[in-house]
């Protein structure tokens, strides 16, 4: 995979629930016109499991979509390798982390942030708020010095929580931020949980992201 990214920060958001992580991921990528650098070959890791029907017509099937994105920090924080994937394998989850992680350090990744989401009773009209998580103590030090509340205790499901194990494991530290949205409208898109996610992010990298 050709790049010029100078130890960027590596940024993951697979689907979730409220979408909150693949808006947030995808908007990222679009506003700061990041550029496509490759694809992670999907046949070890996904199986068409539907086809369209056009026109009393089956069409070829398509697997799932893996891109990493490249951004070049014109200013003085960090470059981004952006990871969106269309969908979490559904075996092998873990090992298809460490296969990301593995590029991530031949790129010299420093640093690893996903996106998530976190259900709670919030009201559809409340602010969400933004909680962190850390793999070190370094890290979660930084996230208190900065004033981003921490998620204490929980569980984070699927990949947007295992990559950090696995990046840690190959000695990246990462952070995840979960973007709070009503737990029981976990089926609908929440971009507003998206857009507190983002604003978070920005602040932590030093990024300028266009909010409007």
């Amino acid at each position: 995979m050709k790049h010029d990214l100078d130890h960027p920060w590596l940024v993951t958001a697979w689907p979730g629930m409220g979408g909150v992580a693949q808006i947030a991921g995808g908007y990222l990528a679009q506003k700061l016109r990041a550029a496509a650098l490759g694809e992670v070959e999907p046949a070890p890791w996904f199986d068409v499991e539907s086809v369209r029907v056009s026109g009393g017509l089956i069409q070829p099937g398509k697997f799932p979509r893996s891109v990493f994105y490249g951004w070049k920090n014109p200013g003085a924080g960090p470059d981004l390798l952006i990871f969106l994937g269309d969908k979490q394998p559904q075996l092998r989850g873990y090992r298809f982390c460490q296969e990301l992680v593995g590029r991530a350090v031949d790129i010299g990744v420093t640093r690893a942030v996903t996106f998530a989401a976190l259900g709670t009773p919030i009201h559809p009209r409340a602010d969400p708020r933004v909680l962190a998580v850390a793999s070190s103590d370094a890290l979660l030090a930084e996230l208190r010095t900065k004033e981003v509340p921490v998620l204490e205790d929980g569980e984070i499901g699927g990949l947007n929580g295992v990559f950090l194990a696995a990046a840690a494991e190959q000695g990246i530290e990462g952070i995840g931020l979960l973007g709070e949205f009503p737990h029981f409208a976990r089926a609908v898109p929440n971009p507003k949980a998206s857009a507190a996610v983002l604003r978070v992010f920005a602040r932590l990298a030093g990024v300028s992201i266009d909010m409007e």
